[in-house]
């Protein structure tokens, strides 16, 4: 935000084309990154979220006066959104650029690109801070009185074909 870091020996800057190839890294490896959807608010005003959808009916006569449209209901709730951000600092020193031969900084930035990536991941998947995240609206998987393959199978179709393809 502030165009650098403050350090010992001065400021840290990071070239714009630099946070772009992280945050395209971050875009096709995290999940919710790529299928979800950015939404910008102002300020820290809450942000609506449908938590119960309509319901349309159907119905094979026309309808009459005695047989109104029934009223559907469509429910919010309302989730204030908290920013965080993810930082690393990586010193490298001129001792170690000249000894070698290796592309240093190309490994350093590689690797940027998976510590920012796993993070992101953990806060969106596994965080307890993050009211948001999915291990807090994960719910028990209860199949009932079910053999073991029925089991296995019903688990196996729970998930989405588009997640499935890319699964192991």
């Amino acid at each position: 935000r502030a165009m650098g870091v403050e350090t010992t020996n001065g400021k840290v800057l990071i070239p714009e084309s630099l946070s772009k190839e992280i945050i395209t890294y971050a875009q096709e490896e995290n999940l919710l990154r790529k299928y979800g959807t950015r939404v910008q608010t102002k300020g820290t005003q809450g942000y609506p979220v449908l938590v119960k959808k309509a319901k349309a009916q159907r119905i094979k006569t026309e309808r009459a006066l005695d047989n109104p449209i029934p009223q559907t209901d469509i429910n919010f709730d309302e989730v204030f959104l908290n920013p965080s951000e993810i930082d690393a600092l990586v010193l490298i020193t001129k001792k170690l650029l000249a000894m070698t031969d290796m592309p240093v900084e190309q490994t350093v930035i590689e690797e940027l690109k998976k510590s920012y990536v796993e993070e992101e991941a953990n806060f969106f998947f596994n965080s307890t801070d993050n009211p948001g995240s999915l291990i807090q609206k994960a719910v028990a998987f209860n199949p009932g009185n079910m053999e073991v393959y029925d089991k296995l199978v019903r688990l196996k179709n729970s998930v989405p074909t588009s997640k499935l393809k890319n699964s192991r």
